[in-house]
């Protein structure tokens, strides 16, 4: 399947992936264990999620976000090569570029991909808004992405 068939999944995706979180974050149990896990009831059973557990799963690690300066523009990167240097980039172009199918660069359509996953699942913003420059340039140096917490 090409990468622009699966953006056009996306929508219907995300749609169904918040529908079963905010269902399960429904049936969170406060409780007085340790701060690092989330306790659920499903059923009768009480269910608990740990941040080792989900580092397990989803292969991704914590740690602290190191300083953005540390990124750096990448020359003939995504930002130049996609949005001409402009430091405002909507949710919505972002997701015409995918969908579009034109690339500079064959890793072009995996950097913006990446950008869509970093922005929206992985730290959680808003999809109405604007991507920060700091996760564009992060994507764009993908030794940078790979070994970031």
């Amino acid at each position: 399947m090409y990468a622009s068939n699966h953006a056009v999944c996306w929508e219907s995706c995300t749609s169904l992936a918040g529908t079963v979180v905010h269902r399960l974050l429904l049936q969170e149990i406060h409780h007085d264990g340790s701060p690092d896990e989330l306790r659920f009831l499903l059923g009768i059973v009480s269910v608990r999620f740990s941040k080792i557990k989900f580092c397990l799963i989803t292969g991704l690690e914590f740690g602290i976000v190191p300083d953005t300066p540390e990124y750096l523009k990448v020359e003939n990167g995504i930002h130049l090569m996609c949005f001409g240097g402009r430091n405002e980039i909507k949710i919505e172009e972002l997701k015409k570029k995918v969908q579009q199918g034109q690339w500079a660069e064959q890793f072009d359509v995996v950097k913006l991909c990446l950008l869509l996953l970093l922005h929206v699942f992985l730290i959680g913003g808003d999809e109405r808004g604007s991507v920060p420059i700091w996760q564009v340039r992060l994507v764009d140096n993908l030794d940078g992405f790979n070994a970031f917490p």
